[in-house]
């Protein structure tokens, strides 16, 4: 595992060369950590919030469940309610479809272009054997493609 602790900013300008390469990668690395967390919790605030909900009442909403959760990421982020719906998206990806593809983006060993890529190219992936093939091929692959 990479070190989970960076050095303030004071003793990275006295590191040297090397240091300062292993603050960038580790930075990066526990960047991608965080993100992937943070879409976790995203993803598990919108199952809460779909457990809540009753069917029936839904029907005459004018607002649901999709945009009631991205508006209370958005909230909690202090981001537009567009750029919470995109996180939600995401974070659905990663917890419904692809989480083995979510643990190496948790463990830091994938990024977030690698994440955006995969949820874009296979969005129209309907049926679910085949998504489970292919989070089991990114799971072995996918690390490649973000080397630090």
């Amino acid at each position: 595992m990479f070190d989970t602790k960076l050095p303030d900013v004071a003793t990275v300008r006295r590191l040297g060369d090397a240091g300062l390469v292993d603050v960038m990668r580790d930075a990066t690395r526990l960047e991608s950590a965080a993100t992937a967390r943070k879409l976790a919790a995203v993803a598990e605030l919108y199952h809460r919030r779909l457990a809540e909900q009753d069917a029936e009442d839904r029907e005459d909403w004018c607002v649901d469940g999709w945009e009631q959760v991205a508006v209370e990421v958005a909230a909690a982020q202090g981001i537009s309610r567009g750029r919470a719906a995109g996180q939600l998206r995401y974070a659905l990806v990663l917890a419904e479809r692809f989480p083995q593809l979510g643990a190496l983006f948790a463990a830091g060993d994938v990024d977030f272009r690698v994440v955006a890529a995969v949820a874009f190219r296979c969005e129209l992936m309907m049926d679910d054997d085949a998504v489970a093939r292919m989070d089991r091929w990114l799971a072995r692959n996918a690390s490649r493609w973000s080397r630090r």
